[in-house]
């Protein structure tokens, strides 16, 4: 089953916010006998569960590079360290997804900034008829959380036209003490601040769906559009830097293959 277009998933990271860590443009998961690259422009809006973020509206770029040893999808760089018929492990390098900006937030400008981690990990990927199914453990190495995170997820492919395809995807991340305290934990002096208790979430999740579509317009170009819902778990919720339990991010994109 071969798979080529831009999707929504839980690895590859595009963006600077938490929302866009969630959009990539994922290869097609087989062998590849020669190198291709893509390369475009998305535009997406995404609300995010931090105390008085406002929605947000940016343009991302929209890169995927690919090659018997090497891939590149969005801000994940990966180097593939097996590949036999329906089975991948890659080593790769990304960004985490998470980070937390003070001055965006009307409530919690008091705060220190959340920087993005840096993240080196393991990634297995199996395709079969059934779907597609994409495992991977990561660990920050840029000194920012120290954190480590785990993700699942499960996509079914379904050939609509020859030219449109569309992906349901639901997925699952894990993050332990570290990373969730560091991105969603409270001091004591960032809760005098605010009036509220100290806190730390200890080791916490997320999931969710996403619904993702690609249609090729020629050989060349190529529309994509995207949405996704994400939950946060109880820990997560229940920080005094959280307001919502849910995250969303609507996207659509134009890409441009090169070869």
């Amino acid at each position: 089953m071969k798979v080529n277009f831009a999707a929504i998933a839980i690895t590859a990271v595009v963006g600077t916010t938490p929302v866009f860590a969630g959009i990539e443009t994922i290869s097609d998961g087989i062998p590849a006998a020669n190198s291709s690259l893509k390369v475009g422009v998305g535009v997406a809006n995404s609300s995010n569960a931090y105390r008085g973020y406002d929605d947000r509206q940016s343009a991302i770029p929209l890169i995927q590079y690919d090659s018997e040893n090497f891939y590149m999808d969005g801000l994940e760089i990966g180097y593939k360290a097996w590949e036999e018929q329906n089975h991948r492990v890659s080593l790769f390098l990304g960004a985490g997804g998470e980070e937390f900006d003070a001055s965006k937030s009307n409530h919690l400008k008091s705060f220190d900034d959340r920087d993005m981690s840096i993240m080196a990990g393991t990634r297995y990927r199996y395709m079969d008829s059934w779907g597609i199914l994409d495992a991977k453990i990561a660990f920050d190495v840029s000194d920012k959380s120290d954190g480590t995170v785990a993700s699942i997820g499960y996509g079914y492919p379904i050939q609509v036209s020859d030219r449109l395809t569309i992906m349901p995807r639901g997925f699952a991340k894990w993050m332990n003490n570290d990373y969730a305290n560091y991105y969603y934990g409270v001091s004591d002096n960032e809760a005098q601040s605010i009036g509220a208790s100290a806190y730390a979430p200890g080791s916490s999740y997320k999931y969710g769906v996403e619904l993702a579509g690609a249609y090729r317009i020629n050989n060349a170009w190529e529309l994509s559009a995207g949405a996704r819902l994400q939950m946060l778990d109880s820990n997560i919720k229940d920080s005094p830097m959280i307001s919502g339990d849910n995250e969303t991010v609507i996207f659509t994109g134009v890409s441009y293959k090169f070869w």
